[in-house]
């Protein structure tokens, strides 16, 4: 298992373990957005919810534009 895997999992058992939901997850390759958009795709999704914790301008700026990419690419209404 690698380090992606392993920090997955102890995500996925801590919201399980406080939230009370099944959780399920799965690790893409390739860019954000097309990962985003593939795992939409593969389980129907309804909504997209994104949010951004940018710590600075330039990471906001990075992770506003993925969103921006996302929604201007999305099936998902």
């Amino acid at each position: 298992m690698g380090r992606a895997d392993e920090r997955l999992t102890l995500l996925k058992n801590s919201i399980e373990g406080t939230e009370k939901v099944s959780v399920t997850t799965k690790i893409y390759n390739g860019s954000v957005t097309d990962s985003m958009l593939e795992a939409a795709d593969e389980n129907g999704t309804d909504f997209i919810i994104i949010g951004t914790r940018g710590e600075t301008e330039l990471t906001e700026r990075i992770l506003g534009s993925t969103t921006s990419n996302i929604l201007g690419k999305t099936k998902v209404s």
